[in-house]
């Protein structure tokens, strides 16, 4: 099952790290695998186009465990690290529904594609990339920044996730 612990903005890389130095390595880790979801961004840079990543889930890092009480405990060597989400003192895990949308989204990896669609009247059509299929979730899309936010329940709770989209033409 997926974990979530809550860090630091900015320190997510850290906290990844220190997890696969303190926990992962260990013959008795209750941590099987941790992640930081990224997507494709493209960005103008000196007159040209650059892809770049970003974190898709600023402070927050994804822990694969099947038993959350030693995760826990071990998750207390970490630096960095503020909280597991979770309620009433319970870690509770993704949903399977939120767990296989990130793996749809990121082909079993930690990245999320850059996606290339047209405009057809006021609808956007994807035609490559993770958000074909996905269009019904996109809330709002910057085509100057090529840029798309979809909003969704992930976590408990509604959120936007800005994904890369560039947006070809117009039709």
């Amino acid at each position: 099952m997926w974990y979530v612990i809550q860090v630091r903005t900015g320190k997510e890389e850290q906290v990844r790290d220190h997890c696969r130095k303190l926990i992962m390595r260990y013959e008795d880790s209750a941590l099987t695998d941790v992640r930081i979801y990224y997507y494709d961004r493209q960005m103008k840079r000196q007159g040209e186009w650059r892809t770049e990543k970003r974190v898709m889930f600023p402070g927050y890092v994804f822990l694969e465990s099947g038993d959350p009480k030693t995760l826990f405990q071990q998750l207390k060597r970490v630096i960095g690290m503020t909280k597991l989400l979770g309620a009433d003192n319970e870690a509770v895990p993704l949903t399977a529904k939120e767990a296989e949308f990130l793996e749809k989204l990121g082909g079993g990896t930690e990245s999320v594609d850059y996606s290339e669609g047209i405009i057809v009247g006021d609808r956007v059509q994807v035609y490559s990339g993770p958000l074909q299929g996905l269009e019904g979730l996109i809330c709002k899309i910057d085509r100057h920044k090529r840029l798309a936010w979809i909003e969704l329940e992930f976590l408990g709770q509604k959120r936007r996730m800005e994904l890369g989209l560039g947006v070809v033409r117009r039709e």
